[in-house]
Formats: structure tokens, C-alpha cells, sequence
């Protein structure tokens, strides 16, 4: 009997490249200028093909686990040279040179990062655990702060219920009840 491999699309497979867009958006709203929040998404979900598509393919994974990293610590210095070259900083000018870099940064860091542990996890279904351990954790950083009584934090969440008035606390507490449902 031979088997046959699913190629088609699967709603499956939409809903996990959302969740990692949506991962990456949280981390790096967190951690980076605005205009890297999209890149990161759009890195996560196009990563998250990507590495399914690599795992599915006749390469070597030993070839893959030791040759992706290379190519992202290769790709990510050819991203940050906007900011880190003076000639190009100079032209660019220092705040476009740095939303360059970052937009950039993130994008190629996302997509890499989040294909790695699709690749891994598509040949060794065991490491799923870790795909979601992952994306549990970057979910979770942004809410970690306001666990003894630090209601300041997230900041993209209680910000603008701060200045509507609000008081944020029932808005986390029914986040966190959705969550856990």
C-alpha cells in the first residue's frame, strides 16, 4: 500500500500560522518599535509554512538543525546593518535606519525561529510540546507583571482602558477565565 501525503490546505494548518503571527505580534509589541509588530507576524505565519514545507522535503535533518541557525545569525547581521553601518545610518537617517533594522530583524528572526520548531516538530512529533510550550510563553510574558497586583501591565491592553476610565482589573481577570476555558 503506498501512502499518500496531504499537500492541500487545511483550516488546521491557517489556525496554527495565526496563533504563531499572533504569538510573535504579542512579543514584539513588547519588546519593539510598532512597526515590527506586523513583520513579526507575518514572519511567524510564513515560518510556520515554511518549516513544514522543509520538513516534508528529502533533506537531512541534521543537515536543517545545524545549517538553520547559521543562516538566520548570517541573515539577522545582514538586517541589522542599517543600523549598525554608519554609511547607511547616515543615509537612511538614525530613526528610519533603526525601523528598518528592527522591521527587518524581527521578519527574518520570526519566520526562522518559528520554522526551526515547525521543521523539528513535523519530523519529531513529540517536540509539538515545545512548539506550544513556546507560544504559550510568549502569550504569556505580557500578562506575567500583573499577577501581584500590578495592574499597569500590559501596557497595549490597560493604556487605553486607563484613560477611558476604566479600571482594568475586570478586563484582566475576564482574560484570564477565557483563557483557562
Amino acid at each position: 500500500m503506498e501512502a499518500t501525503k496531504k499537500t492541500g490546505f487545511r483550516a488546521r494548518d491557517l489556525g496554527a500560522a495565526l496563533v504563531w503571527a499572533l504569538a510573535w505580534t504579542v512579543l514584539a509589541a513588547e519588546l519593539s518599535v510598532s512597526s515590527a509588530m506586523g513583520a513579526a507576524a507575518l514572519g511567524g505565519a510564513l515560518g510556520f509554512y515554511l518549516g513544514g514545507g522543509l520538513a516534508r522535503t528529502r533533506l537531512r535533518t541534521p543537515a536543517v538543525l545545524v545549517g538553520w541557525p547559521i543562516l538566520l545569525w548570517v541573515i539577522v547581521w545582514l538586517c541589522r546593518l542599517p543600523s549598525t553601518s554608519e554609511m547607511l545610518a547616515s543615509g537612511l537617517g538614525s530613526e528610519t535606519s533603526f525601523s528598518v533594522a528592527a522591521l527587518f530583524s524581527w521578519l527574518v528572526a520570526s519566520m526562522c525561529a518559528t520554522g526551526y520548531l515547525r521543521f523539528i516538530s513535523a519530523r519529531y512529533p513529540t517536540w509539538v510540546a515545545l512548539e506550544v510550550a513556546v507560544v504559550t510563553c510568549f502569550l504569556a510574558v505580557p500578562f506575567a507583571a500583573h499577577r501581584d497586583g500590578f495592574i499597569n501591565r500590559p501596557h497595549f491592553l490597560v493604556d487605553p482602558l486607563w484613560s477611558r476610565g476604566y479600571d482594568p482589573m475586570p478586563f484582566l481577570f475576564a482574560l484570564g477565565a477565557i483563557t483557562g476555558a
